[in-house]
């Protein structure tokens, strides 16, 4: 394989060679090791590593050791693919490189290094706290979750309120794979103070994941203070999903207050969810007989009321619906009542 053919062609023979684990090319592989196409070089190693040649160590000895960060990312790239124990201090060294570049290479080869005196997951948490590189940072959060570092976990819950909104949001992703029981709230105390909607957003995701709002503080803010109509809905939505009771103030904030009927039907609907009928059963009592009030939300309370089956709710129904003006609403009151009635 000579190194100046396209890569598409490069490629092709790597990748047979691959299949055929053909010890012969080794020297090829070695060749191709160095070349400027990234490609090239991670299929080179990946072949090399199938037919677990030795003769990569040198050379991976050698980029890793240049004096050109460029060819030290090379060497980090190829001891992403050939994990040994000789290598390890290497990566370990360079992990601490004064080229931010490099030390992501490094991380993402620290990730790969297995054994008991290879476990390089220390150092790598290392630099979140002590790395000025958002970029190092957020490596740093990925491979803790994609690595399933659990003895690492707090690494993920403390990036949720890194400075640089890219961690955060990195953080709040790497919740799918790695969270604790204190993840929650870490997730509600900052979305409760995040400025970054397309961060809000992600974060309606987690609280699902999680299935905790985390004491309701982040889920509140974003129903009552969310510019758009759908994201407040959405938090809404959420809250319900997830029976988050520390939300039921701000649900009731948005029933009474909020611009949009979709949004305060929504929340006509999740406040009975919640099953806190003491406190819940005047808010929508007065949703009912609000004759300011859109049809589509006075049933929304009414359907809530209804849920919590209730002999007693079901008599003051009776009471409100001679205060009732609105003729559609009255009928839809009266169908109902008659169902109960026939129950």
């Amino acid at each position: 394989m000579n190194v100046d053919k396209p890569a598409d062609v490069l490629l092709s023979c790597i990748r047979l060679g691959q299949y055929w684990k053909e010890h012969r090319l080794i020297y090829a592989y070695v060749r191709l090791a160095e070349h400027p196409n990234r490609e090239v070089r991670l299929a080179a190693f990946s072949a090399m590593s199938t037919i677990g040649n030795d003769r990569l160590i040198p050379v991976l000895l050698r980029l890793v050791n240049s004096d050109k960060a460029v060819f030290r990312i090379y060497g980090l790239e190829g001891a992403y693919y050939y994990a040994d124990a000789r290598l390890a201090p290497f990566v370990n060294k360079l992990l601490n490189d004064t080229n931010p570049a490099v030390r992501i290479a490094a991380i993402l080869a620290a990730g790969e290094q297995q054994g008991e005196n290879q476990d390089l997951s220390y150092q790598v948490v290392k630099l979140y706290v002590s790395d000025p590189s958002p970029e190092v940072r957020e490596r740093v959060v990925e491979i803790t979750a994609r690595k399933d570092w659990r003895k690492h976990s707090y690494i993920v819950n403390k990036a949720i309120s890194d400075s640089h909104p890219d961690v955060r949001l990195t953080a709040i992703r790497s919740l799918e794979y790695m969270r604790d029981g204190q993840t929650p709230k870490f997730l509600s105390s900052q979305i409760a103070i995040e400025p970054e909607e397309k961060i809000r957003i992600r974060a309606l995701d987690a609280f699902l994941i999680l299935q905790n709002g985390g004491g309701g503080a982040g889920l509140s803010r974003m129903i009552i203070s969310e510019d758009r109509a759908d994201l407040r809905l959405r938090a809404v939505q959420v809250s319900a999903r997830i029976k988050d009771k520390g939300t039921l103030q701000a649900l009731f904030t948005a029933l009474r207050q909020d611009t949009s009927a979709e949004v305060r039907a929504e929340a006509a609907m999740a406040i009975a969810e919640l099953k806190e009928v003491k406190i819940s059963a005047p808010v929508l009592m007065e949703a009912i007989k609000d004759e300011q009030e859109t049809y589509d939300v006075r049933t929304a309370a009414l359907l809530s009321i209804l849920s919590f089956r209730s002999s007693e709710l079901i008599s003051e129904l009776y009471t409100v619906r001679g205060e009732i003006k609105s003729f559609p609403f009255q009928k839809q009151l009266d169908t109902v009542l008659m169902k109960e009635r026939g129950n």
